[in-house]
């Protein structure tokens, strides 16, 4: 069975792959949507949804920034976010 978030964290992929860094050069190749025939019909709406979403938070709240590390759920196939600690000032 394919893991995707194994795949995901490919170091021969992705240069420090357990750090989140959406500017990185080939941050298009992640398998978070699959691709091809069986690629997420969604994933246009799921990305510019989330797009809007990070804009307005950054726009209403300039200095937030992390107060503390975040954790992290894992499960046989995604891992997921459970908590992120975060400083409004």
């Amino acid at each position: 069975m394919l893991m995707i978030g194994a795949a995901n964290k490919d170091p021969e992929m992705f240069s420090n792959p357990h750090e989140f860094d959406p500017e990185r050069t080939n941050s298009g190749r992640h398998l978070a949507f699959s691709g091809g025939m069986h690629g997420c019909v969604g994933q246009i709406l799921a990305r510019a949804e989330a797009e809007e979403v990070f804009n307005a938070v950054v726009q209403r709240f300039p200095n937030i920034c992390l107060n503390g590390e975040p954790t992290w759920g894992h499960t046989e196939f995604i891992r997921s976010l459970h908590s992120l600690p975060l400083r409004i000032k």
